[in-house]
Parts: structure tokens; C-alpha cells; sequence
């Protein structure tokens, strides 16, 4: 569980969109292996925008490691969802006092084309500002 800057728990955020299967949630240890396979599956598509995330996520142990430590962070990671398949994931990362944050996403290359990233963008967001109290949001 993390505590944001702001005061607000993280824990167990769960956000559906409407009349769809397409969900974010927060990631959890459990999820260590669906986040290693998806960017296993093609870690090239990942390094061509400068991200490190097929190298940062190599093994199974590596990502739980990683989702551990996010807990201690102003970071919190959603994993993106359709139905029981994680398709992506987008994060928050809040400003020092609470009132602003940055969101960032990817998607697994194998799911391009699914305007997963925006949808899961605008699902996080709406959150952000109707939930959280937050004043504005980088991209």
C-alpha cells in the first residue's frame, strides 16, 4: 500500500471503465510475472522510445523487487487490464506537496492499436481529479 504525498492511501485502487472490460488496478506482487511476460514478449518495441522498462523488468524476481519498492515511493503503478490480460501499465508519480503529479504509460507491443494507453490514461486522470484533489497533471 502506498501513502501518497497528499495523505490519500493508494491501496487497492481499482478503476473500471465504463461498459468495457478494460481496467487499471494497482500493482501488486502477484503481478510480477504478468508484468515480466508482457514486456518479455517484445522488449524491443519498449527500448525504441528510450525506456528502460524491457531491461528493468528482465525476470520475475526483479519485478517483484521493483514492486516492493515502489510502496516506498511517490510513485504508484497501475497495471492496464482486459479482462484477466494485463495489457500495459500507467503510473503517477505526485509532486512534493501533493497538489500536482506526472503520469507516464506504456503498452505491450503486442497490443498496439487498442487505444489502450489513452483509455487507461483517462481513466487514471479522472481519478486524479475528482479522488485525489489534484490540481494539474503532466504527460
Amino acid at each position: 500500500m502506498n501513502k501518497l504525498s497528499n495523505g490519500v492511501s493508494s491501496a487497492n485502487i481499482f478503476i473500471r471503465e465504463n461498459n468495457t472490460s478494460l481496467y487499471i488496478r494497482e500493482w501488486s506482487e502477484d503481478d510480477a510475472e504478468s508484468i515480466t511476460n508482457l514486456v518479455a514478449y517484445n522488449p524491443k518495441h519498449l527500448l525504441q522510445y528510450g525506456d528502460n522498462t524491457g531491461e528493468t523488468f528482465a525476470d520475475i524476481g526483479q519485478s517483484r523487487d521493483i514492486i516492493i519498492a515502489l510502496t516506498s515511493t511517490a510513485r504508484t503503478a497501475f497495471g492496464v487490464w482486459d479482462d484477466d490480460i494485463m495489457v500495459g501499465s500507467v503510473a503517477l508519480t505526485l509532486d512534493r506537496d501533493g497538489t500536482n503529479a506526472e503520469v507516464g504509460y506504456w503498452t505491450g507491443g503486442e497490443h498496439l492499436g487498442n487505444a489502450y494507453a489513452p483509455r487507461a490514461v483517462s481513466l487514471l486522470v479522472q481519478h486524479c481529479f475528482e479522488k485525489l484533489g489534484l490540481q494539474r497533471i503532466y504527460m
